[in-house]
C-alpha cells in the first residue's frame, strides 16, 4: 500500500476492513485492537446511509469517495428505492477493478424493478462540483474528509453545500475522542488520514457549514464502544444536513461544466407497473384471504367426510398485516384500513376484521 498516490481528493480507504476500529484482522502497521464490533462499524455506517434514503424517498443519490463501490453494491442488494445511483472517487484505477459491484444480478432480472434504475461510476475529485449532480436527494460522504489535503478539505463545503446543493447530505468521520480504546493505536487509524477530530472539532465544523450554507444539522454517534465508555462517544461520527427550504441561498446562474470522467453506467432491467398502489394492496389482500380459508389436508382424516362450511369467514386484519408482503404494501395498519373500506370487502362493525 505504501506505494499508492496520496488520494487528497478524498477516496475511503482500499476495502471498508482495512480500518483499524473494524476488524480483528486488519493488516495495519497498528496491532489488533482488543474492541470489535458487531456489525462491524462500516457495515453500520452503510445502514445508516440506507436508513436515511428510505426516510427521504431520495430518489437521486451520489457517493462520494465511492472506492469499491460496497456501499452502492449495499444499497442496491437492499432494494432501496433509487431511481439513480451515483458514485464518484477519485481512483480511477480502482473504479475500474471495482465495477462489477453495480452489475445486475440475476435475481435482478428475474424480478425486474418497477421503475428505471441506473447506477452510474465516475472518475471526480470533491474538490470541483459538476453540473449533472446538482440538486440530488442525498449526497453521502462517508469516512472521506479525513483523507483531504488542507486545500480540498477547504473546498469541499463550498462544493457540496453551495454549489451541488443537495436536499441531504450526510457526513461521517471517526470520532477521535474514541481513540484511547485502541490500546495499540499511535497516531491516526489510518495511513492516509490527514486529521481526525473530536466530537467537539467536528460539530464546530459542521456547524459553521450549515449556517453558512443554508442547511440544518445534526449529529449521531455510529458504533458504540463497551459499557461504561459512554462518555467517549461511539466509533464514528455522523452530521446530517437537511437543506432549510425557508433560507433562499443565492447560487447565480454559474456553471460548472463536467469534470467527472464516467467510469461504467447501467440500467437495470425494469417492467412497468400499471396498476395503482392501492390495487396492489386488494390484490395481496385476496390472495392472502384464499389461502387462509384453504382447509389443512393434514388434519383430515382419509375416511372421514369433509364438511362443508358455506358460512361467511373473517380474518383480523392484524393477522394479515403480519404477513410481510402485505405490511411492505401498505406501511401502517391505517392505509390498509383506509384502502379496505374503499373497496368490495367488508369489514366488521369494529373495524378489526374482514
Amino acid at each position: 500500500m505504501s506505494d499508492l498516490p496520496d488520494h487528497g481528493s478524498g477516496r475511503k480507504d482500499l476495502g471498508d476492513n482495512q480500518d483499524i476500529e473494524e476488524n480483528k484482522d486488519s493488516h495495519s502497521e497498528h496491532e489488533p485492537p482488543e474492541i470489535s464490533f458487531d456489525p462491524p462499524v462500516y457495515r453500520q455506517r452503510y445502514g445508516i446511509v440506507f436508513q436515511m434514503v428510505q426516510k427521504y424517498n431520495a430518489k437521486k443519490v451520489l457517493d462520494f469517495g465511492c472506492a469499491e463501490c460496497k456501499l452502492l453494491r449495499f444499497l442496491i442488494s437492499n432494494e432501496a428505492k433509487i431511481e439513480h445511483l451515483v458514485g464518484v472517487d477519485i481512483d480511477g484505477d480502482l473504479l475500474q477493478q471495482s465495477k462489477f459491484r453495480i452489475e445486475p444480478l440475476i435475481h435482478d432480472y428475474l424480478h425486474p424493478k418497477e421503475v428505471p434504475f441506473t447506477v452510474t461510476t465516475l472518475q471526480g475529485s470533491i474538490s470541483q462540483a459538476d453540473d449533472r449532480f446538482c440538486n440530488f436527494d442525498l449526497i453521502s460522504c462517508v469516512e472521506i474528509i479525513e483523507h483531504l489535503v488542507p486545500e480540498h478539505l477547504e473546498a469541499m463545503p463550498k462544493v457540496l453545500f453551495g454549489q451541488l446543493s443537495p436536499k441531504v447530505a450526510i457526513v461521517t468521520t471517526p470520532n477521535a475522542d474514541f481513540n484511547v480504546l485502541f490500546p495499540h493505536l499511535e497516531g491516526f487509524r489510518h495511513w492516509d488520514h490527514k486529521f481526525e477530530w473530536t466530537r467537539e472539532d467536528f460539530e464546530e465544523w459542521a456547524t459553521v457549514q450549515a449556517n453558512k450554507y443554508g442547511y440544518n444539522v445534526s449529529f449521531q454517534g455510529i458504533g458504540s464502544g463497551p459499557i461504561g465508555t459512554e462518555h467517549l462517544g461511539c466509533c464514528s461520527q455522523m452530521a446530517l444536513f437537511e437543506k432549510n427550504d425557508s433560507i433562499c441561498f443565492p447560487k447565480g446562474e454559474q456553471s460548472f461544466g463536467q469534470p467527472y470522467q464516467m467510469i461504467k453506467e447501467v440500467e437495470y432491467p425494469y417492467r412497468k407497473c400499471t396498476i395503482t398502489e392501492e390495487q396492489k394492496i386488494l390484490y395481496e389482500v385476496e390472495r392472502l384471504l384464499w389461502l387462509l380459508s384453504q382447509p389443512n389436508e393434514y388434519e383430515e382424516e382419509e375416511d372421514e367426510p369433509i364438511d362443508v362450511d358455506d358460512s361467511p369467514k373473517s380474518f383480523k386484519l392484524k393477522r394479515l398485516f403480519e404477513m410481510r408482503g402485505l405490511q411492505k404494501l401498505c406501511g401502517t395498519m391505517e392505509k390498509l384500513k383506509s384502502v379496505l373500506e374503499s373497496s368490495r370487502f367488508k369489514l366488521t362493525e369494529d373495524g378489526d376484521s374482514i
